[in-house]
Protein backbone atom coordinates (compact mmCIF):
# COMPACT_ATOMS: atom_id res chain seq x y z
CA UNK A 1 0.00 0.00 0.00
CA UNK A 2 2.81 2.45 0.75
CA UNK A 3 3.96 2.28 -2.88
CA UNK A 4 0.58 3.59 -3.99
CA UNK A 5 1.27 6.83 -2.14
CA UNK A 6 4.81 7.53 -3.36
CA UNK A 7 3.57 10.74 -5.01
CA UNK A 8 1.91 11.78 -1.74
CA UNK A 9 4.85 12.12 0.69
CA UNK A 10 2.76 12.58 3.81
CA UNK A 11 1.21 9.12 3.24
CA UNK A 12 4.28 7.39 1.79
CA UNK A 13 6.09 7.95 5.09
CA UNK A 14 3.47 6.01 7.08
CA UNK A 15 3.89 2.36 7.92
CA UNK A 16 1.58 -0.20 6.24
CA UNK A 17 -0.47 -0.84 9.41
CA UNK A 18 -1.27 2.86 9.77
CA UNK A 19 -2.08 3.16 6.06
CA UNK A 20 -4.49 0.25 6.32
CA UNK A 21 -6.25 1.86 9.28
CA UNK A 22 -6.57 5.17 7.42
CA UNK A 23 -7.45 3.89 3.95
CA UNK A 24 -8.83 0.43 4.57
CA UNK A 25 -12.36 -0.69 5.19
CA UNK A 26 -13.23 -2.73 8.24
CA UNK A 27 -16.66 -4.27 8.77
CA UNK A 28 -16.72 -3.15 12.42
CA UNK A 29 -16.02 0.47 11.42
CA UNK A 30 -18.85 0.41 8.90
CA UNK A 31 -21.25 -1.22 11.36
CA UNK A 32 -20.44 1.44 13.97
CA UNK A 33 -20.78 4.28 11.45
CA UNK A 34 -24.14 3.04 10.17
CA UNK A 35 -25.41 2.59 13.73
CA UNK A 36 -24.40 6.17 14.60
CA UNK A 37 -26.11 7.53 11.47
CA UNK A 38 -29.30 5.63 12.28
CA UNK A 39 -29.21 6.73 15.93
CA UNK A 40 -28.85 10.39 14.96
CA UNK A 41 -31.06 10.49 11.87
CA UNK A 42 -33.42 7.52 12.11
CA UNK A 43 -32.24 5.94 8.87
CA UNK A 44 -29.44 6.19 6.37
CA UNK A 45 -31.85 7.57 3.77
CA UNK A 46 -32.83 10.40 6.14
CA UNK A 47 -29.14 11.16 6.67
CA UNK A 48 -28.55 11.35 2.92
CA UNK A 49 -31.46 13.76 2.59
CA UNK A 50 -30.90 15.93 5.68
CA UNK A 51 -27.10 16.09 5.74
CA UNK A 52 -26.05 15.56 2.14
CA UNK A 53 -29.15 17.02 0.49
CA UNK A 54 -29.72 14.04 -1.81
CA UNK A 55 -33.24 13.71 -3.16
CA UNK A 56 -34.91 10.44 -4.16
CA UNK A 57 -33.83 10.71 -7.81
CA UNK A 58 -30.18 11.34 -6.89
CA UNK A 59 -30.24 8.44 -4.44
CA UNK A 60 -31.67 6.14 -7.11
CA UNK A 61 -28.90 7.12 -9.54
CA UNK A 62 -26.29 6.32 -6.89
CA UNK A 63 -27.91 2.96 -6.22
CA UNK A 64 -27.89 2.14 -9.93
CA UNK A 65 -24.23 3.13 -10.25
CA UNK A 66 -22.85 1.42 -7.16
CA UNK A 67 -25.09 -1.46 -6.12
CA UNK A 68 -25.50 -4.85 -7.70
CA UNK A 69 -29.11 -5.94 -7.75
Amino acid sequence: ASGAFRDMPRYAALDPVTLRALWGVEADYLTTAFAAVEAQHGSFERYLDAVLGLDAAQLERLREAYLEM
